[in-house]
């Protein structure tokens, strides 16, 4: 087969031509003047060849899969050919529309092209070229290789490695300027990018970075990567941006993440369709523990105790990781729409304990029940078997979890959680006030606990909250929010917090 792959299954979507036959003296005749108006007939061919010949008229729309199409006569039809090459020799006559996808168009300067002819490459990146007179002028560019001026917008961002924030703020690495993110990739037209991102945190008065390597197969939807990183690593980015636990460090002293260090390497294979992406990866890494920075300065409450890291036997850890995305593009908060997410990992082989296999998938909607009035929920579930460590076990409590309990109340190697709220906008209340109403429920268990029919159990042995918030809006923005929430288990107590965010 002749450049023949994943491209395949592309031409079946492109609709560059709907399949037809052949009947070739039908369409002689017709050409003669013998018969009435041509017939266009169909023909698919799968590893065969095609070939018009020297004395033949064909107004046939013609798909080829893995096979030549070679014209030595007039081509009147459709004719799209998939992995193999398009051969135009002395005394042909274009009069129809060749695509060639995969392959490559040879073609005589004695040949005479009328109509268009059209050839891509997607074997790094797009290469294209399109034909339309005999004299090769008319031609989009010179050779078959067509240079893009500008990606389209998913392809002028790395997702393997995004750029990282300027500055971080916690009660491990204390203040963490990252001031170098450097991209190389010629403006983004290179199908081969060179990433790094380079900082240092003051706390440890150590290095922190990642430099990666990226090349981009089929237009940019294949990625093959390589890393190498000395980063700090956590389970509770879900709970709240790195950008808000950096500023409540600053103001109030409070840190919600639990973090170790990772120093190693990766090397996969990401799959970007733009809504949906995938990402396999190898990884081997050195886990090791970062120390609480206890003289950690904030602007109020300077003299709240920090909460200590989970125990983390430092040790090496090969592992796979698996992770899978959807979020369309213009998902948003305030509009229906869902988006998932979900992540898995297995480890190969760990100087920690035993292997483990850890799984945790997310789920977030939001409907629109009228003009204002926005129902969001958001789901989350994790599982795991074997070894897990306890520093990587799943929790509920705290903020971005269960509002209104203490943090990590629960904790273990299962856990479920559900998050709602209902946003009545300043557009619904007529005026430039949010209100917000939610509720959160969850728990975390061993899986000795609970078999899996013990639902109920489950159920009334974990922990829910409800509350209320309030923020200004402006055009369907929320920039500071107030919240007031409650257990729901009797306790009397009432927890205040102030938010930059909506609550997931």
């Amino acid at each position: 087969m002749k450049n023949f792959g994943l491209i395949t299954l592309l031409l079946f979507t492109t609709g560059f031509a709907q399949p037809t036959g052949s009947d070739l003296a039908v369409a002689q005749e017709q050409d003669l003047g013998l018969g009435d108006d041509p017939v266009q007939t169909e023909e698919v061919k799968f590893f065969g060849d095609y070939l018009i010949g020297s004395e033949q008229v064909n107004y046939d729309k013609v798909r080829i899969v893995g096979g030549d199409l070679t014209i030595s006569g007039r081509a009147e039809g459709q004719y799209t050919v998939i992995g193999g090459n398009v051969i135009i020799k002395d005394g042909a006559i274009i009069n129809g529309r060749i695509v060639a996808i995969g392959g490559t168009v040879h073609r005589s300067q004695a040949a005479q092209i009328n109509g268009r002819i059209i050839e891509t490459n997607l074997s790094q990146g797009l290469s294209y070229k399109e034909t339309f007179d005999e004299s090769g002028q008319n031609e989009l560019e010179g050779d078959t290789d067509f240079e893009l001026k500008e990606r389209s917008w998913y392809a002028r961002k790395s997702w393997i490695h995004p750029k990282r924030q300027w500055f971080a703020y916690n009660r491990n690495e204390g203040l963490l300027i990252t001031p170098f993110n450097f991209r190389w990739d010629r403006r983004s037209l290179s199908n081969l990018r060179l990433n790094l991102s380079a900082g240092w945190r003051f706390s440890q008065d150590d290095f922190a970075g990642r430099l990666t390597v990226e090349t981009y197969l089929i237009n940019r939807r294949i990625i093959l990567f390589g890393s190498a990183f000395k980063e700090a690593r956590t389970d509770d980015y879900y709970r709240l941006p790195e950008l808000e636990n950096s500023l409540a460090g600053i103001l109030a002293r409070q840190d919600f993440y639990d973090r170790w260090d990772e120093t190693g390497y990766a090397y996969g294979v990401g799959l970007d369709l733009s809504w949906i992406r995938l990402m396999a990866s190898y990884n081997n890494v050195e886990q090791d523990s970062i120390s609480v920075d206890h003289k950690l300065w904030s602007v109020f409450n300077d003299s709240r105790g920090l909460r200590d890291n989970p125990l983390i036997t430092p040790g090496n850890v090969e592992s796979i990781r698996l992770s899978f995305a959807f979020r369309p593009k213009n998902f948003n908060a305030f509009k229906s729409g869902v988006s998932l997410y979900a992540t898995a990992e297995q480890t190969l082989s760990t100087d920690i304990g035993d292997n483990y296999q850890r799984l945790l998938a997310m789920a977030t909607m939001g409907i629109r029940l009228t003009p204002g009035v926005i129902l969001r929920n958001r789901v989350l579930a994790g599982y795991s078997s074997g070894d897990l460590p306890e520093f990587r076990y799943f929790s509920v409590g705290g903020l971005g979890s269960i509002s209104g309990y203490p943090f990590k109340l629960q904790q273990g190697d299962h856990f479920a959680q559900i998050n709602t709220e209902v946003i009545f906008t300043g557009e619904f209340l007529d005026g430039d006030w949010a209100l917000i109403l939610f509720a959160d429920g969850g728990n975390a268990w061993q899986h000795s606990d609970y078999t899996l029919g013990d639902i109920n159990s489950i159920i009334s042995n974990g922990k829910s909250s409800a509350g209320i918030g309030f923020t200004p809006t402006d055009d369907d923005d929320i920039d500071l929010r107030f919240n007031i929430a409650r257990p729901l288990d009797g306790t009397d107590y009432w927890e205040t917090t102030l938010r930059i965010n909506l609550n997931f």
